[in-house]
């Protein structure tokens, strides 16, 4: 029978718990591009596979995606490639 079946003892102590890992962006988990908002007012979206928030405006209108979210975001025509 393994160790973890038995409740911790004063010769045996409880282990610790691994430490949680550290959030990752978008751009690690799901590869990343860059998109070009179209309009001029600030808009935030929702990456419809990742559920990531992108915040675009006129004036920062190009920001990194998931490659995920890509094509959905192109098809609403307010997005294109940048660069």
């Amino acid at each position: 029978m393994s160790a973890a079946a038995f409740p911790p003892t004063a010769s045996r102590p409880a282990a610790a718990p691994a430490p949680a890992p550290e959030p990752r962006p978008a751009a690690t988990l799901f590869g990343a591009v860059s998109l070009r908002y179209l309009a001029r007012s600030a808009v935030v979206v929702r990456g419809p596979v990742t559920g990531m928030q992108y915040r675009f405006s006129g004036a920062e209108p190009v920001q990194r995606v998931a490659r995920a979210d890509r094509d959905a975001l192109l098809r609403t025509g307010h997005f294109a490639m940048a660069g």
